[in-house]
């Protein structure tokens, strides 16, 4: 159920920052002169922030998932000492 939490969030969002390939490289010129030619920066600017907040939720979500996984694995174990 994990990786279809993580998954429902990463790969939606890759696609939108795939999309926005585009405009990534014009950013690249400076925000003056993406603008200039015809990317709305501010708009970039905020989906490229959401969409990095998603991506580190997901890499939390499943990190902490495995870490999970082995904490309870080992301390279900018996006579489990360390």
């Amino acid at each position: 159920s994990t990786l279809l939490a993580v998954a429902s969030l990463m790969v939606p969002t890759a696609l939108a920052i795939w999309r926005l390939a585009g405009a990534l490289n014009l950013l690249q010129l400076g925000d003056e002169e993406a603008h200039y030619l015809g990317v709305e920066v501010a708009a970039v600017q905020r989906i490229l922030l959401l969409c990095s907040a998603l991506l580190v939720a997901a890499a939390v979500m499943g990190v902490s998932s495995v870490v999970i996984f082995f904490l309870r694995r080992n301390l279900a174990k018996e006579g489990y000492d360390s």
